[in-house]
This record gives structure tokens, sequence and C-alpha cells, in this order.
């Protein structure tokens, strides 16, 4: 029979995006590091999530 993984559905980058500026615009914090010291942005560069990327710099720029 063997193991079979479950595969998770993602939703298209755009509604990603969407669900990302909503958490923001409601206090989420990106910069908050995960155990491995990995923030938002950095999962989203290790990710090459570009448009995400983009997102949470322009954030960071508007907060500092």
């Amino acid at each position: 029979q063997g193991s079979k993984k479950k595969k998770i559905p993602l939703m298209p980058i755009n509604e990603a995006i969407k669900v990302v500026a909503l958490l923001l615009k409601h206090g989420a914090d990106p910069m908050i590091a995960d155990f491995e010291n990995r923030t938002a942005l950095s999962w989203a560069e290790r990710l090459n999530m570009s448009e995400l990327v983009t997102l949470f710099r322009l954030y960071r720029q508007l907060k500092m």
C-alpha cells in the first residue's frame, strides 16, 4: 500500500497577495522571525515569490 502524502491545494499567487495584504492591513507583522530566524520576507525570497517579496519590502519601508 505504501504511504500516501496528502496534497495541500495552494491558492493562486494573486489570492495569496490579497490575503497577505489584508493581514498586513490588520496589523500582522511580517518581520517576526520563526524558530529558524526566518521572516515572512525571507520565506518569500527563498520560495521565489517575487510579488510577496515586493509587498513585504514596501511594507518594511513604510514602517521605518
